[in-house]
């Protein structure tokens, strides 16, 4: 999850929705959505999934990220609760056992 200063709302929403754009277009993302709470104008929670291990590395080092990565700091007032995870899925036609 991510909880963001009501007063630094706007600033995030530019940055992250341009993150969204971006990461979107990547070869190996299948899916890198940002969800609102609707309860909590300024808690949102990002979905992201990839192809494979390289694909979800290939992000973290792409230029989009990591300046995300930096306006983050610079904007101040964001907290990341949570973890990522990396799994695969047990259950997906393409799973391979």
């Amino acid at each position: 999850y991510i909880d963001v200063e009501p007063e630094k709302r706007e600033e995030f929403l530019k940055e992250m929705l341009a993150l969204v754009a971006a990461t979107q277009k990547e070869d190996g993302n299948l899916e890198y959505t940002l969800w609102r709470d609707y309860k909590g104008d300024n808690t949102f929670f990002l979905y992201e999934e990839y192809k494979d291990k390289d694909a979800f590395a290939k992000h973290e080092a792409s230029d989009h990220f990591q300046h995300f990565v930096k306006r983050l700091g610079e904007i101040g007032g964001i907290t990341l609760r949570g973890k990522v995870m990396n799994v695969e899925s047990a259950t997906h036609p393409n799973h391979k056992k």
